[in-house]
């Protein structure tokens, strides 16, 4: 039989593995209430200019880390009302956040989607 192999280095466990805990046992469905206590992710901010530059992707990526940690909030609301962009743009842009958001375990929320397909946001596992 073959599996991981590993050791247990120290029996505490960190802040960050606490975290993804907690949010596992809050699961996948968010309520309202969580969206009402969310970070908005403003429509503003996610143009065709902007997506399609890396640098600039990441500014907002890193800006909405720093809010994660600065306000302790961990749920993002994506709203895409009145969001003008490609999808493909939007998509590399999901891509880029959600392994960042995982590793602080927040959780994000699209709402108004009309530029992800199921199967992406399915994909993801958003």
């Amino acid at each position: 039989m073959i599996g991981n192999i590993g050791y247990i280095k120290n029996k505490n466990i960190s802040e960050k593995e606490q975290k993804r805990e907690k949010m596992d046992e809050i699961g996948v469905s968010l309520k309202e209430k969580d969206l009402n206590q969310a970070i908005m992710i403003r429509a503003d901010k996610l143009n065709n200019e902007t997506l399609n530059n890396f640098t600039a992707r990441k500014q907002v990526v890193e800006n909405i880390i720093g809010d994660i940690v600065t306000k302790q909030l961990f749920t993002i609301n994506l709203n895409l009302r009145d969001v003008n962009v490609e999808e493909k743009k939007m998509e590399r842009f999901v891509i880029e956040l959600v392994p960042r958001l995982k590793e602080l375990g927040a959780n994000l929320a699209i709402t108004n989607n009309s530029i992800l397909s199921e199967s992406f946001i399915k994909e993801m596992n958003i």
